[in-house]
């Protein structure tokens, strides 16, 4: 297994009929199973070899989570062509500079965006094809438009699939960049971080070393953080299709608790602003209960505190939380599916009192650290000695050290390759 493409398509033979991805249809779930996604990723990949796709090829998509943004990216590394990942949320002048920055040849859009690219297409003169992700009946564009399912059904009729592995899979190499994703620009433009099959594959696979300490066969992840983001890319996407998970999407911020409770995932990654919702939304429902109620809510909390920091409990306590544990934590538990092992949490410093909260009442929330540059995990919380005010030890395959000047300093497999068109910050 030297590339993700490779274990993406050995995985598809092992768990075959298995679903993998899961996406809604108004208010009911539906799935595509590994061997379904195993089809259209080389459909796609066909799909767009037969308009002129070549390896290192850079191909942008800026969508929504879904399956269809998953089984893109799948199909551009697969012919050896490099994913630059966009925001939604991006205006019209970021997406510019994503776009001609990286020199993307084609776009993946949904059919919310499709006029913004339309406006800017113009001032985009290396852009060949613009790909709405979406049917769409009119488009400004006459020339070079398509949409995902007419690349999937172009592919799907061509007699070369016998030889895709051949002609494709096997030329990829473990140090080809598979992907460019820009940092925020906070204080300057953004830089493109060049991250390889290897880096991200090094990075899983210490991230599963995490994992396996987690006691769950059969593993679901609820998605909410965009694709785009290195840290959903890596362990919300890519680890999950190394371990043999299902993916839930979620279509709607407004709807993650009801996803919570229908989906019943065992992990889920997240930023800290989601677990300060959550406790909000908590305490605001709570204010509404009876005064019996809201004492021993309290008292919960007070004595799962006491317990996470290992401070003993007197007779009384101890029975007190036994009971605790059935009349409030298992009906809390149960609100976020009954199966979760753990959120992971990233992105930011989790506020301790949110996350002695959540451990109090049962709810693992697992705090790490990463950049984009290391593909991106670093260091996490293990589920058998969690501490909320550190991001845990360094993972399997990284080395860290500070630098005389306190700068943290990482080596490893999962470093990127550097930035792209940035010798200088990439030598810094």
């Amino acid at each position: 297994m030297n590339t993700l493409s490779q274990l993406f398509f050995e995985n598809s033979l092992i768990y075959q009929d298995k679903p993998l991805f899961n996406f809604k249809k108004g208010k009911e779930w539906h799935n595509i199973s590994w061997n379904k996604a195993s089809n259209l990723v080389q459909d796609l990949s066909i799909g767009l070899k037969d308009i002129g796709v070549k390896k290192n090829d850079k191909i942008s998509i800026i969508a929504e989570n879904s399956y269809k943004w998953c089984v893109i990216d799948l199909a551009i590394i697969s012919l050896g062509a490099i994913t630059v990942p966009g925001y939604t949320t991006s205006n019209e002048e970021e997406i510019f500079y994503l776009l001609s920055h990286s020199e993307s040849s084609i776009v993946f859009v949904s059919s919310k965006l499709l006029s913004t690219i339309e406006n800017i297409l113009p001032k985009l003169d290396k852009i060949k094809y613009i790909i709405c992700i979406d049917e769409v009946k009119r488009s400004k564009l006459r020339k070079g438009f398509h949409t995902f399912d007419n690349l999937i059904d172009a592919g799907s009729k061509k007699s070369n699939k016998s030889n895709f592995k051949k002609n494709t899979l096997d030329k990829i190499k473990e140090d080809d960049v598979v992907s460019i994703i820009y940092t925020s620009g906070t204080s300057s433009k953004p830089k493109g971080v060049m991250l390889t099959h290897k880096s991200i594959i090094s990075n899983i696979l210490g991230a599963n070393e995490l994992v396996k300490d987690i006691n769950v066969k059969d593993h679901k992840f609820l998605s909410i953080i965009p694709l785009s983001h290195a840290y959903e890319h890596t362990a919300g996407f890519f680890l999950p299709i190394l371990i043999g998970a299902e993916i839930y999407f979620n279509e709607n911020r407004d709807q993650i608790v009801n996803d919570l409770l229908t989906v019943k995932p065992t992990l889920m990654t997240a930023v800290p602003r989601l677990y300060e919702v959550l406790h909000k939304k908590i305490n605001n429902q709570l204010s509404g209960q009876s005064d019996f109620t809201q004492k021993l809510f309290a008292k919960t909390i007070e004595l799962g505190t006491k317990k996470f920091k290992n401070i003993d409990l007197n007779f009384l306590e101890v029975f007190q939380d036994f009971l605790l544990d059935k009349l409030v934590r298992k009906k809390i538990q149960k609100k976020f599916g009954g199966n979760l092992k753990a959120f992971i949490s990233g992105g930011a410093a989790l506020n301790e009192q949110v996350g002695l909260f959540f451990q109090s009442l049962g709810i693992n929330i697992l705090q790490g650290y990463g950049q984009t540059e290391c593909s991106p995990l670093i260091s996490c919380n293990p589920i058998n000695n969690i501490k909320i005010n550190s991001v845990g030890p360094v993972i399997k395959g990284i080395e860290v050290k500070l630098s005389k000047e306190n700068e943290i300093l990482v080596r490893g497999n999962s470093l990127m390759r550097g930035y792209w068109k940035d010798k200088k910050n990439t030598n810094n």
